[in-house]
């Protein structure tokens, strides 16, 4: 009852690209690859509608040995060169509304746990954020006797915490 409870949008936020067509930020956001993490561009009547590119090399450690800038862009409304594009993925997300807050975050406590034998991990079991969604994942590998999988001592440190 508890997980059919949650509810998806499919007609907002399902589109996502990764490329590294640097063009899409407008001239005056250049400094953004070198600074800042994201550019939002509003459109259209409801509030709820924007382009957000993510600038991936200030954000992962990963991505800044690139020669490329990395962009993950949700809702994509700028033309992107297809020869830049890495990889396109469709997906509902889930509506985090005041029910699924008050609601059914707080029960997610009840149908899990060694006991049950059951972790659930994902956006749907804490407020919605990609950072704060992979968090469940590590807890649920910790509860299963998995060390932490990274090296960075100061991560793992406070992960142990």
């Amino acid at each position: 009852m508890l997980l059919s409870s949650i509810r998806y949008e499919s007609e907002l936020h399902n589109h996502t690209i990764v490329y590294s067509d640097a063009s899409v930020l407008p001239e005056s956001e250049v400094q953004a690859l070198e600074t800042r993490s994201n550019h939002i561009e509003q459109y259209g009547v409801r509030p709820d509608n924007y382009e957000i590119p993510y600038i991936m090399h200030n954000q992962q450690p990963w991505a800044k040995h690139s020669d490329k800038p990395c962009l993950v862009t949700y809702n994509p409304i700028s033309r992107i060169d297809e020869k830049k594009i890495f990889k396109k993925w469709w997906f509902q997300h889930i509506v985090h509304d005041g029910p699924h807050m008050a609601l059914l975050m707080p029960m997610f406590r009840y149908v899990q746990g060694p006991e049950r034998r059951t972790w659930h991990c994902g956006a749907h079991t804490l407020i919605n954020s990609q950072e704060t969604c992979f968090v469940p994942g590590l807890t649920a590998a910790r509860q299963m006797s998995a060390d932490y999988p990274f090296q960075d001592s100061e991560a793992r440190k406070w992960f142990n915490f």
